[in-house]
């Protein structure tokens, strides 16, 4: 079972935040949180606060 994500949130500090748009996601727009500790949890839609840094856009055909 997954630690809820609130848990998460409170006991650790994030480091990354990617918001991911696209169809072969588990969801069309979500959000990963990754940890200093490796740990790294996945929501649906995004996820505030986000502090802008940078853009990386990836196509498959």
């Amino acid at each position: 079972m997954e630690p809820s994500i609130n848990s998460l949130c409170n006991s650790q500090e994030a480091q990354l935040k990617f918001i991911e748009i696209g169809i072969g996601n588990k969801w069309f727009l979500r959000t990963e949180t990754e940890y200093s500790d490796g740990s790294e949890i996945e929501e649906k839609g995004n996820s505030f606060p986000i502090k802008f840094q940078s853009v990386y856009i990836r196509i498959w055909i």
